[in-house]
């Protein structure tokens, strides 16, 4: 295992120990990563290259594991349970409008 699958590796072990859904395996987290990390580079127009993959890594992080810990709730918008209210992001827009704020979109 090289450097860079070892990385990935340990990111996709951290995301597992962050989220609050215990029954999802490896590959749904790996896939779910692996889409939000293309959206990243493709939202801020960066090429796939260890530079960038370490810039916008933590963005994909965060946005698999809010999906994750959502799952279950697709489709809703908010939801109140007892005294407890929750209210659903887009978590897609909420990256993409993280990678824009912090200047990390390029132009074309």
């Amino acid at each position: 295992m090289d450097l860079k699958q070892e990385n990935y590796y340990n990111e996709i072990q951290n995301i597992k120990s962050r989220t609050k859904v215990s029954l999802i395996n490896d590959d749904d987290i790996r896939e779910t990563y692996k889409r939000f990390l293309s959206k990243a580079f493709n939202t801020t127009h960066r090429r796939n290259n260890s530079k960038n993959y370490d810039l916008l890594s933590p963005y994909a992080i965060e946005a698999t594991i809010d999906y994750i810990n959502i799952l279950g709730s697709q489709g809703m918008t908010s939801r109140t349970e007892g005294s407890i209210s929750t209210t659903f992001k887009n978590i897609s827009d909420e990256m993409r409008k993280n990678l824009i704020e912090d200047g990390l979109r390029k132009v074309k």
